[in-house]
Formats: structure tokens, sequence, C-alpha cells
């Protein structure tokens, strides 16, 4: 849920600063999944994610890509 949330704020922040192309980089395999429609949504997110997407249509391009937490330092 806390993944998801974070999601939502990154694409809010992407949004009021006019970006219009992002690439959003997750070690959450099943959120990157639900937010590219590969997988159902779980209950207990679904609000976030109708927001993540209705975020997403105010932009141009979103990439939502899963990178494991092993190839992904920075983060961690």
């Amino acid at each position: 849920m806390a993944e998801a949330e974070a999601m939502r704020e990154t694409l809010l922040a992407c949004v009021e600063r006019g970006f219009d192309m992002v690439q959003v980089e997750f070690d959450s395999k099943n959120l990157v999944d639900i937010l590219n429609g590969a997988l159902q949504n779980e209950a207990i997110i679904d609000s976030i994610v109708w927001d993540i997407l209705q975020l997403k249509q105010q932009l141009r391009s979103v990439e939502f890509l899963f990178t494991s937490r092993v190839c992904n330092g920075v983060a961690h």
C-alpha cells in the first residue's frame, strides 16, 4: 500500500511540474503488473490505483517498469 501511495505522489508531482513523458521504476512486481493491467487490483489499494490511472491520463506517456531490488541499489 505504501508503494502505491508513493507511485500516486510521484505521478502527481510529475503532473504539477508539467512533465508529459515519465518512466517509473519500482521493485514491486505486483504493483507494476496491476498498473500495466496484467494483474487484478487488490481491494485494499483499489482507490489508490484508480487515482494513479487518472493521473496517468493527464500525461502523454507513462511507463511502469519493474526493477528488482538487486538492480535498484540507489533506492535502497
